[in-house]
């Protein structure tokens, strides 16, 4: 019997409002380690929302067979498993050898090929596109975030450069809204767009892209009326 038969039942409808989390949570704890909360339910089913059902039972069954062995972070609470989730989806990737596409990904690349009118056979390459883009946007949040923390700890609240990060990360929205944004902006540049023939993963998200930084850069000159501030924070983001 595997994972998903174990939550549902062997002949049980996998419908997304009959859902166990409480199983899901039980499952987790024993992989953990560590004693379940009442808490723990909503993170589960926040998590089920914020990517989906299949995306949440794969990562627990990876972490079943690989926590403590290729995964190696130790997670000691619920918030540590919302928090890593991102890093633990890209590890299982990895130890795969192939980009997985998430549900999420694959929903994203859905809307965006009915609503927009992509150059012939790009549409084709959106699924990839999103979940790279995820990828490279997760490992990026987590260098800022403790680009911010550095800052603080070693120059004050009140430092330029600590300042200028906490309106950057203002202006950064969670992964999704900030990769269906990414997408909506590709979508319209390329959408009806005949003589196009290039490659659709030359806009995979990533911090150094032209578009985002051009996007950062005004940002930048919003805040503090020089747009060649950002390159200092970019220079300490590249150390970490």
């Amino acid at each position: 019997m595997n994972f998903e038969e174990a939550l549902y039942g062997k002949d049980a409808k996998k419908d997304k409002k009959d859902i166990s989390t409480s199983k899901l949570c039980s499952q987790l704890s024993k992989i953990l380690k560590i004693k379940k909360a009442s808490s723990w339910n909503q993170v589960i089913k926040d998590l089920i929302e914020t990517f989906s059902e299949k995306d949440v039972i794969k990562v627990i069954e990876w972490l079943e067979k690989n926590y403590g062995k290729s995964y190696t972070r130790r997670i000691s609470a619920i918030g540590g498993f919302r928090c890593f989730f991102d890093e633990i989806f890209k590890k299982m990737e990895n130890d795969s050898g192939n980009t997985v596409i998430s549900e999420l990904s694959l929903k994203i690349a859905k809307t965006a090929q009915r609503e927009y009118a992509w150059p012939a056979g790009t549409d084709r390459e959106l699924p990839l596109v999103i979940q790279r883009s995820f990828d490279n946007y997760a490992a990026f949040r987590l260098k800022w975030n403790n680009l911010g923390v550095i800052l603080g700890n070693n120059y004050g609240v009140n430092d330029r450069r600590f300042r200028l990060h906490n309106h950057i990360t203002s202006r950064l929205s969670l992964p999704r809204a900030f990769i269906e944004y990414w997408i909506e902006f590709i979508g319209e540049k390329l959408s009806n767009w005949e003589g196009w023939n290039g490659s659709l993963t030359q806009y995979i998200w990533h911090p150094n892209h032209d578009l985002f930084l051009a996007e950062a850069r005004t940002w930048t000159f919003d805040y503090c009326n020089s747009s060649e501030r950002l390159d200092e924070l970019w220079q300490l983001l590249e150390k970490e």
